[in-house]
């Protein structure tokens, strides 16, 4: 059998799932040198990347490379499923290590934390927040552009004064109702604070949506005394994960002030705010 032959029924076998990481590793070192000869840089950059370990997450990249590989040959090949399952099970026990690693980390603290809440308890509170949903009552429809995006300093100042009468429209009408009824205080532009029992709450939001309501927010609920240090560093498959994609489902329409206004997409979001 010619090399050709014996990497064509290598790749066949990884397109099959039936070639472990360790073994193809193994493999393609010790043929690196016919491989450079018989295979198009594109190919080889495909079909090991230069970041490639010996795990189910980059044979997916390999099998894939491998499939672009047959089809440029006109020879389509099916791939199994294989690899992705069991790069889908790597995940999975990564992140519960990096839970479990994030809680032995943060377990003093938590322990302050809550022997803290028990001599500082919360309390909750209740008033019409129902009423504050979608467009304020009274608010001018959201204005028709005939632009997408400004380009001329004059589209820019039309969205501008656009977004500060929406900015001021909705903190009147939804922002300062929640925190009065919180009993906040206005703290800043977009800040509101309550100090009661050691406890300090603090919001603020961040960037705001087309039509009312905001882009994000940053929420505090710490000792008064630790306000300035922010809140402890969450793992990224928790403050990125699928929680934090839900919350964004939906709410791609933002307005950064250089962008005129959608009207049809503010009455599709403005269930939500």
């Amino acid at each position: 059998m010619g090399f050709q032959d014996e990497m064509k029924q290598m790749f066949l076998r990884i397109a099959a799932g039936d070639v472990e990481p360790e073994e193809w590793e193994t493999w393609w070192n010790s043929n690196r040198l016919k491989l450079e000869e018989t295979l198009t840089r594109g190919d080889r950059g495909r079909i090991m990347p230069a970041l490639w370990s010996a795990n189910y997450y980059w044979m997916t990249k390999t099998q894939g490379g491998v499939a672009y590989y047959f089809h440029t040959q006109g020879r389509p090949v099916k791939t199994s499923g294989y690899y992705a399952e069991k790069a889908q099970e790597e995940e999975n026990r990564d992140r519960q290590k990096a839970m479990e690693a994030y809680h032995r980390k943060t377990a003093s603290v938590r322990r302050s934390w809550e022997e803290y809440l028990e001599k500082h308890p919360t309390e909750s509170i209740s008033f019409d927040w129902k009423s504050l949903l979608g467009t304020p009552p009274g608010q001018k429809p959201a204005k028709a552009f005939s632009y997408k995006n400004a380009r001329t300093i004059e589209q820019w100042k039309e969205c501008g004064e656009e977004l500060k009468l929406r900015l001021k429209e909705n903190l009147q009408a939804k922002i300062a109702p929640v925190a009065k009824a919180y009993g906040m205080k206005k703290a800043g532009p977009k800040t509101f604070v309550r100090e009661k029992n050691g406890l300090v709450s603090r919001i603020q939001f961040i960037g705001y949506f087309r039509g009312g309501g905001y882009e994000a927010m940053i929420c505090y609920l710490c000792p008064i005394y630790a306000i300035q240090y922010g809140i402890l560093g969450l793992p990224g498959h928790v403050s990125q994960g699928e929680d934090f994609q839900k919350m964004h489902n939906g709410w791609g329409v933002i307005e950064y002030g250089g962008e005129a206004v959608d009207a049809a997409a503010v009455e599709s979001i403005n269930g939500k705010i």
